[in-house]
């Protein structure tokens, strides 16, 4: 025989319970009465299913207990904070079957807002004429597998500027978009199938798998924006959330790209661009997490020594020199700026160019940089030891009011690491 809990607005039933009465009725009182189902039955062959999506059922088992019959309620505190609800139907000389349970758990179902603030784009082009701020923006709906994040600070990246102006829109997602591919703040909703993070953790991440394939409607230049599990990484604790944004997507190209060229250690490495927001982290990489034995770069006069600090053997001062015509060859060479018709006259036999805009030609290998949490993960023991260290240009942060600004600025390409926006608020 199977019990069924027939609750005001959902089904609610759990597992074979074994009664020797056809029914009871429920006889409840006190305050606990508004929350216990108003009939308890036992029905021949009823489906046990649960149509309450904030209830989980199952279950309990038979407990022997001679008294008269009644119903009752017992409330209880479970693990986390969880509101137990738990019903029993007495059959005098046959036992007590508990017949229905309803956790109410700490839940990411639970209310919270519904709109936000945060910059919007309704069409292409450029940063003042398209950009604007808006106060209702609604706030996105977790997935199962997504978190919800409410963002602390944001970063910009190149490629920032270029879907703006539409460079993509053949695999770009739906307008409107929120900008913002990076991210750092704390996680305030988790979807059901999440796992590894829950509300309170504080968290960094480039909200798109990928950059230029339908990357996210909604970025993270608001207040908040979801964000899919596998993509999250916890935030180095040494780390603020202005610097934890500024990393995401600048060092997992320049990971990837690592990866990808199957760079070794002591092995020789040119990077292009090494001011910019992945030169500047991959230089870093490339000497302290790969083992370069030695890693030159391109920079401006005003920015050598700074390239140096960060771990550079070499620099090349593009004002003065071409590094091109030069004697020295390499085992990788990253291209950061778009000069890859001249990286390749300086690459080894054998050896990589990974080209990150611009032209391609043999042996260059290009490659769409697919954001993972995980790898975010394995860089965690180097960012927090300080052999790995975010690059932020001295004009940030910018206010969340300065994003038009922001943008501006990036466009011109000046820019030293990566620009910052925060905090959001």
């Amino acid at each position: 025989m199977n019990a069924a809990v027939m609750t005001s607005g959902a089904l609610c039933l759990c597992g074979q319970v074994p009664i020797a009465q056809a029914s009871a009725r429920a006889s409840v009182g006190g305050s606990e009465k508004g929350r216990v189902p108003a009939l308890l039955r036992a029905v021949d062959g009823a489906s046990l299913v649960s149509k309450s999506s904030s209830c989980r059922s199952s279950y309990l088992g038979v407990q022997v207990k001679e008294t008269q019959r009644s119903a009752r309620m017992r409330k209880s505190t479970a693990s986390g904070g969880s509101a137990r609800a738990e019903i029993y139907i007495e059959e005098a000389g046959s036992g007590t079957a508990v017949i229905y349970r309803e956790d109410e758990e700490k839940s990411s179902e639970s209310s919270g807002p519904t709109t936000m603030k945060g910059w919007t784009y309704s069409e292409y082009g450029a940063a003042k004429d398209v950009l604007k701020f808006e106060d209702s923006i609604p706030v996105p709906e977790v997935k199962p597998d997504e978190v919800l994040v409410e963002v602390k600070a944001a970063a910009l990246n190149p490629v920032d500027g270029k879907r703006r102006i539409g460079k993509f829109k053949a695999t770009d997602s739906e307008l409107p978009h929120v900008p913002g591919y990076d991210v750092a703040g704390v996680v305030v909703k988790v979807g059901s199938d999440v796992t590894k993070f829950k509300e309170g953790d504080e968290i960094y991440a480039n909200v798109s798998e990928a950059a230029l394939n339908q990357p996210r409607q909604y970025g993270s230049l608001a207040q908040y924006t979801a964000v899919q599990e596998k993509l999250l990484a916890i935030k180095p604790k040494n780390l603020s959330f202005a610097e934890a944004a500024s990393l995401p997507l600048a060092i997992e190209t320049a990971q990837e790209a690592f990866d990808r060229a199957n760079l070794k250690e002591g092995q020789t490495v040119l990077i292009t661009g090494g001011a910019g927001g992945v030169g500047s982290l991959a230089i870093q990489l490339a000497k302290n997490v790969y083992g370069a034995s030695h890693v030159a770069t391109t920079a401006s006069t005003g920015k050598l020594n700074f390239m140096k600090s960060l771990g550079a053997d070499k620099v090349i001062d593009y004002k003065n020199e071409k590094f091109e015509e030069l004697s020295d060859k390499y085992d990788v060479v990253l291209d950061t700026v778009g000069e890859c018709s001249k990286c390749v006259k300086v690459v080894k036999e054998g050896g990589a160019v990974i080209a990150l805009t611009g032209a391609l030609e043999p042996p260059g290998v290009r490659f769409v940089v697919t954001s993972n949490g995980d790898n975010l993960a394995k860089l965690t023991p180097y960012l927090e030891s300080g052999k790995v260290k975010p690059v932020i240009d001295s004009k940030g942060p910018f206010k969340f009011s300065q994003v038009v600004e922001a943008f501006e600025y990036l466009e011109t390409g000046r820019a030293t690491g990566k620009i910052v926006i925060g905090p959001v608020e």
